[in-house]
């Protein structure tokens, strides 16, 4: 949904969205199968099995791995936390759930939905305290898909 949560800012969103989403996946696809078989010809089975950060250890600078993942993390989560904001700030704007979403638009900033990633970064900081990740994983994987899933498909209609 990269694609779509930064559909405003296109110039022609109903060419860029597709074609840069079949380019990701494909980009993507080429990029692990390279990587899927360069580990497979040349690490042992018991590697791949047991240890879930195997390229720490067979990297030359395992430092880079580590920094790696952390970049990797870093830019998700910004990348989800501005793309969920402005799909709030979207809502807010075609009064989805009336009068509920209104001071999204007033503290907002044309192009930067200032009070929209407050919002988002307050709803996501209530999750993280629940510190138990078994019930984050319950409660962030269906119940939040359907939530997010119904808003969007009833915006469509």
């Amino acid at each position: 949904m990269a694609g779509a949560n930064i559909s405003g800012e296109l110039k022609d969103p109903t060419k860029s969205i597709p074609r840069g989403t079949i380019g990701g996946v494909i980009f993507t696809f080429i990029t692990y199968l390279i990587l899927f078989f360069f580990t497979a010809f040349s690490c042992p089975r018991e590697l791949l099995i047991n240890d879930y950060i195997y390229m720490q250890s067979i990297d030359y600078a395992p430092v880079l791995v580590a920094i790696g993942i952390f970049a990797a993390t870093f830019s998700a989560s910004l990348s989800n936390l501005i793309g969920a904001s402005r799909v709030l700030e979207a809502l807010s704007k075609d009064k989805l759930f009336g009068p509920l979403l209104n001071p999204i638009n007033k503290y907002s900033k044309p192009g930067n939905p200032v009070c929209a990633v407050l919002i988002t970064w307050f709803l996501i900081q209530c999750i993280i305290f629940i510190n138990k990740l078994n019930l984050i994983a319950q409660i962030t994987s269906s119940n939040a898909y359907i939530g997010t899933e119904f808003p969007s498909n009833l915006q469509i209609f």
